[in-house]
């Protein structure tokens, strides 16, 4: 319960930043600090899964079952903004 709790709410704190970065003309230090914050976030969710998976009895079902968790951390990954120092 406290796994989907906190889950749950890193997500939330994803989509009101994402909704933020559209809505609102950021300053470059604004923007910064969001994209720290999303970073970390994403960082959490990939230790997340591999730790979970990790330990799962069964590896192949775990990943057939989490194939999009995945891909998205993939994705995400990916396209993750570059973090750099702002003067």
């Amino acid at each position: 319960m406290i796994y989907d709790l906190v889950s749950s709410l890193l997500a939330l704190i994803v989509s009101i930043i994402l909704i933020i970065e559209f809505s609102f003309t950021l300053s470059n230090k604004t923007r910064h600090i969001f994209s720290i914050v999303d970073n970390i976030i994403l960082i959490i969710f990939a230790i997340d899964y591999f730790v979970r998976f990790y330990l799962a009895d069964d590896k192949r079902k775990f990943f057939k079952r989490n194939i999009q968790v995945l891909f998205q951390l993939f994705f995400l990954l990916k396209n993750t903004k570059q973090v750099t120092d702002i003067n």
